[in-house]
């Protein structure tokens, strides 16, 4: 996968940043998520960085580091993991490694799980490092994890966004639609697609009056200006229907 101008410009800049800084402790550095899956866009995407070190990284490390991911330009803050070479023979669920998501630090498991693991075995961009680095690899594990995941993190979450109110931008519809389709598909299939991949593979498998939500949401992260809805109550409506389904709701799409 070729990475577009933008991102290899503040994709260098960082790992050139982070030699300078500290010299010598950079052995890998990888590109996941979706600029990895072909599916970056420069209007919604963040990137997703694996940071490798032969010796993990101590908290002044990570003090440099962090204050380096301004130069990491993307239209949303990016996250970035910290392992060791170490790390990645290991099984991700049981890591605890310091992540971060632009300057703030977030749960481990946000970029160290099964779904990132599975990118770098079969299609991560190695911009230093073994393009295939030795890792730990379980091709049952990405299933119960992405189930786990729409269990622990969107469960709870589905009844807040059909509250009057909520999920208005369509921007913000899209984004929900096409993470939730992304982790249901994974949970069925035990595949690391991108977001739009899994959404058009979800689609025939959904009852038609989803289908619209699905492609609108796409339509929207491609760039398209024209909704397939009259308004956005229509639209949220139809997405937080979708996302009970998803979820485990009040059913569930036939398996993949």
């Amino acid at each position: 996968m070729v990475l577009s101008a933008p991102v290899q410009t503040s994709t260098f800049g960082f790992l050139s940043m982070l030699d300078e800084r500290l010299p010598g402790r950079l052995t890998g550095l990888y590109v996941v998520g979706s600029a990895a899956l072909g599916d970056y866009s420069e209007r919604v995407s963040n990137l997703d960085l694996v940071a490798v070190s032969d010796d993990g990284w101590d908290e002044a490390d990570l003090a440099v580091a962090a204050a380096s991911h301004g130069l990491l330009k993307a239209p949303r803050p990016p996250v970035v993991a910290y392992l060791s070479a170490g790390d990645l023979a290991g099984d991700p669920r049981s890591l605890d490694r310091p992540c971060y998501r632009g300057a703030t630090r977030v749960p481990s498991d946000e970029l160290v799980n099964p779904f990132t693991w599975q990118i770098l075995s079969v299609g991560a961009i190695d911009l230093r490092g073994p393009d295939r680095p030795k890792l730990w690899e379980d091709p049952t594990a990405l299933s119960p994890w992405a189930a786990a995941r729409l269990a622990s993190l969107w469960a709870p979450e589905v009844p807040h966004l059909g509250r009057v109110g909520a999920m208005w931008l369509r921007r913000r519809v899209s984004s929900v639609v096409l993470e939730v389709s992304r982790l249901a598909v994974a949970a069925r299939s035990g595949r690391a697609l991108s977001k739009t991949e899994a959404t058009r593979v979800l689609e025939p498998q959904v009852p038609g009056r989803f289908r619209r939500i699905l492609a609108d949401a796409i339509g929207y992260r491609s760039g398209g200006r024209t909704s397939m809805y009259w308004g956005p109550l229509e639209r949220k409506q139809n997405a937080v229907e979708l996302l009970r389904e998803l979820v485990g709701g009040s059913g569930a799409p036939p398996p993949l």
